[in-house]
């Protein structure tokens, strides 16, 4: 039986060369735009913090998921460290990606019609209840519902 790899030992086989990867191959600002975009990531990351850690604390302490013996050597909240450095190591993967890619600023038709914007933020504010439902069924939803309660107000601000 092959032993389990601690949630740190993951992280360094597999999340942080993919974020090498995409360091290395981000495009290289300078002056203004490299302040605006190291800003903007630590923004992001600040507020992936502030808004997943109470649910993943939440998620763990009703049993959601658990972590296989010795994978976890610190915890904070109930909250396993490398799972604070996902937080981290996927945001800054996703915002170097998406300067890798470029941004694109042109619009199309529609882009901003009022129906598609209201219905998108509706079905992203409607998953919140159908998550609490889930979530009160019991515990072979909880995970399914949790998410879904979790991910319906971004899915509406995004929208």
């Amino acid at each position: 039986m092959t032993p389990a790899l601690t949630y740190l030992q993951f992280h360094l086989v597999f999340s942080l060369p993919l974020l090498a990867v995409l360091w290395r191959v981000a495009p290289r600002y300078t002056g203004a735009r490299r302040r605006r975009a190291a800003g903007g990531i630590a923004v992001l990351v600040t507020i992936a913090y502030a808004y997943t850690t109470p649910w993943i604390s939440h998620m763990i302490g009703r049993g959601a998921w658990s972590y296989a013996d010795g994978a976890v050597l610190v915890r904070a909240l109930s909250i396993p460290l490398g799972e604070y450095l996902f937080f981290a190591i996927q945001t800054v993967a996703v915002a170097l990606a998406c300067h890798r890619i470029g941004f694109d600023p042109a619009f199309r038709d529609g882009d901003f019609a009022r129906l598609p914007r209201a219905a998108g933020v509706a079905v992203g504010l409607a998953l919140v209840p159908v998550g609490i439902g889930l979530v009160a069924v019991g515990n072979r939803f909880l995970y399914l519902g949790g998410l879904l309660a979790w991910v319906g107000p971004v899915v509406a601000l995004q929208w």
